[in-house]
């Protein structure tokens, strides 16, 4: 039996100023192409399916006409991300076709989605978590009886508590197995977990949004027992958590790539295999609008023959010569058209310019001489000093300090 993986596709999101909206079109072509091939039982989508809590009109629109051509084929199960409004995507949902399925409220936390297996076998059960907000969470899942803590390993491990207690009921819950969850068997469903978590052990990217403000945001792998696989969305990056050997707890990672810490990853949707063995997956390459990367170098450098190989890349530009060289935005513009990020930062030991504390007791005027050479990279002229004095002393006069 399988099931397509996928999370945080952020629809609305731009990158340095490009709008990534028809790239992340042709990505869900891509996803629709792929569900028509393949035939999967399912496709979960695992949050950030917007970029913000209000998203552009046309992301909205191609959302809707994704969803409904992914229905045609299979069914889909879509929680919401930290960067979703759960009441925004969650509007309408009972309106929806039964194909699609959107988790957005705490009350479903529990409810499990059952997933026939075209094959006959036993199929899947899928519980999905969506997004906990710790303070909405933590009250929504207290009692008289139990109160729960504010923190993410607390509110998730009362949404697994719930998750165990609807598999005891299906007569599923049995003594955890030797390797700590129950063991998928041909008679058996497989236990699909859903959620958008920083889970012990991923590595974030810098694009990602942090889940909280101060506090513990991680959540330990162990939250997840009797579960035989764990599809997270969250983190950017594509990547497995250490778990046990028949259990899989993986993040799919975002289809395009949305900083520049994120140019070497590569970029895909998760093809989950349940077997009786355990979980297996293969990861599918998605489409890559255009490659990302970074380069450094002296300005005469950079716009010889020897970047011509990444001429046309998504470009994070940093130039190395000693002073700031004359237009150098334009040139660089010219050199590489989609450079995204253009930076001066002249090559050798750091600290060159005198950069010390600025206090309240610091000289004006030498701050921003300190300043000007440190932007620059060689020490303002006795012309410039002067015309920096001149500009204090108008600026005390108008404050009436001189």
């Amino acid at each position: 039996m399988r099931l397509i993986h996928t999370s945080d596709w952020h629809l609305g999101r731009f990158l340095h100023g490009v709008d990534l909206l028809e790239h992340q079109a042709a990505y869900l072509d891509h996803l629709v192409d792929l569900v028509r091939d393949e035939r999967p039982a399912a496709v979960l989508v695992c949050g950030d399916v917007y970029d913000r809590a209000v998203p552009p009109v046309g992301a909205v629109q191609l959302l809707e006409e994704s969803l409904i051509r992914l229905a045609e084929a299979t069914q889909v199960i879509v929680i919401s991300g930290n960067h979703d409004s759960a009441t925004r995507l969650g509007f309408g949902s009972k309106l929806m076709r039964p194909e699609i399925k959107l988790f957005t409220r705490l009350s479903q936390v529990g409810q499990a989605v059952t997933v026939p297996d075209p094959d006959g076998g036993p199929g899947a059960l899928v519980y999905p978590v969506p997004f906990l907000d710790v303070y909405a969470a933590a009250e929504g899942f207290s009692s008289q009886e139990n109160s729960v803590a504010r923190s993410h390993e607390a509110v998730f491990a009362a949404a697994a508590k719930r998750i165990r207690a609807d598999l005891a009921r299906r007569g599923l819950a049995a003594p955890p197995a030797p390797a700590g969850h129950a063991q998928l068997g041909s008679d058996r469903p497989a236990v699909v977990a859903m959620a958008h978590a920083l889970v012990v052990g991923g590595e974030p990217s810098e694009s990602e949004r942090d889940l909280t403000v101060g506090g513990i945001a991680t959540v330990p792998a162990g939250v997840f027992e009797l579960i035989d696989y764990v599809a997270l969305g969250h983190l950017h990056g594509p990547q497995r958590i250490a778990a046990a050997e028949s259990q899989l707890i993986r993040y799919s990672g975002s289809p395009l790539a949305f900083s520049f810490s994120e140019a070497r990853q590569v970029k895909s949707t998760a093809m989950v295999r349940l077997e009786p063995g355990g979980p297996r997956t293969e990861l599918i390459p998605a489409p890559v609008p255009r490659p990302m990367a970074q380069v450094e170098g002296t300005l005469a450098e950079l716009e010889s023959r020897r970047f011509d190989p990444v001429a046309q890349n998504w470009l994070m530009v940093t130039v190395t010569d000693q002073s700031r060289p004359d237009n150098m935005t334009g040139r660089i513009a010219r050199r590489f058209p989609h450079a995204l990020v253009t930076r001066h930062l002249r090559a050798g030991p750091a600290g060159t310019a005198a950069t010390g504390r600025v206090t309240a007791a610091s000289d004006p005027l030498q701050v921003v001489a300190d300043f000007l050479e440190y932007a620059g990279g060689t020490p303002a002229t006795d012309a410039e000093q002067q015309e920096i004095r001149k500009a204090l002393e108008a600026v005390g006069r108008a404050r009436g300090e001189l």
